[in-house]
């Protein structure tokens, strides 16, 4: 599992809250994981706020070459941080390379990319999926070995109508999301975000985004545990029996 993979996992994770004097002591880790975009071509001053504040930082670019540069120069300006590569299309090869360079995971759509990235364990994978795939589609995601999804196209304001979509997607492919910048996020909507199984919220790193985004998150209460959820009552329909099985056998 990738350094990334292994943030979500912790974020995702449900804890029993600290009690006595370690609660006051101890700062409550984050429920949810801030990714810092930076464009491959970004200036020192965007690099430097990608690290402030951030998870994890990404570099944005068409094609896995093109970032490498970029990559290179966010790793040195952010070397804390899980750094990776947001592309359009990839090849195994180019995933080995992005490895190699450092790279901890790499997120990519799936019509250019070669499903041979699928044979390479050293960088974790974050597969792109657009709003209104199929159930089919999404259910292959889970036979995968992606760590988490990317949400394409997601823009607030969170309506009802994207609340069930985005838990349609976290239900079927069963992978923390990932959302990418899109509109003013409050503290309600983060809220509703992560409850519906979104880990990753991603921001372009302008100046005092990732900061603002960060303090928002940490402000969120935490998740209910799962017995102080109302479960719905679903009706019991009893099966009768079929009277011909009960009389077989009988004279």
């Amino acid at each position: 599992m990738s350094k990334f993979g292994e943030k979500i996992r912790r974020a995702t994770r449900r804890e029993a809250a600290p009690m006595g004097f370690a609660a006051l002591k101890e700062q409550r880790a984050p429920t949810m994981l801030v990714l810092a975009l930076v464009d491959a071509k970004a200036r020192k001053e965007a690099l430097a706020e990608a690290a402030n504040g951030a998870d994890a930082a990404a570099v944005r670019a068409g094609h896995l070459e093109a970032g490498l540069e970029g990559l290179k120069a966010l790793r040195e300006a952010a070397p804390e941080l899980p750094c990776g590569l947001w592309v359009r299309a990839a090849g195994r090869e180019g995933v080995r390379q992005a490895w190699q360079a450092g790279a901890d995971f790499i997120i990519y759509g799936d019509e250019e990319t070669d499903a041979g990235v699928f044979l390479e364990e050293g960088v974790g994978q974050v597969l792109a999926v657009a709003p209104g795939a199929t159930d089919a589609y999404l259910r292959m995601v889970e036979a995968s070995p992606v760590e988490a999804v990317l949400v394409e196209g997601w823009e607030g304001p969170l309506t009802v109508r994207h609340s069930f979509e985005l838990q349609r997607i976290g239900m079927l492919t069963r992978r923390p999301m990932v959302v990418p910048p899109g509109g003013d996020l409050d503290e309600t909507q983060l809220q509703v975000l992560r409850d519906l199984g979104v880990a990753v919220v991603a921001v372009e790193a302008a100046a005092g985004a990732t900061a603002r985004l960060r303090e928002l998150i940490q402000g969120l209460p935490a998740r209910r545990r799962r017995e102080d959820r109302a479960e719905p009552l679903l009706p019991q329909v009893a099966v009768a029996a079929d009277e011909d099985e009960d009389d077989e056998g009988l004279p």
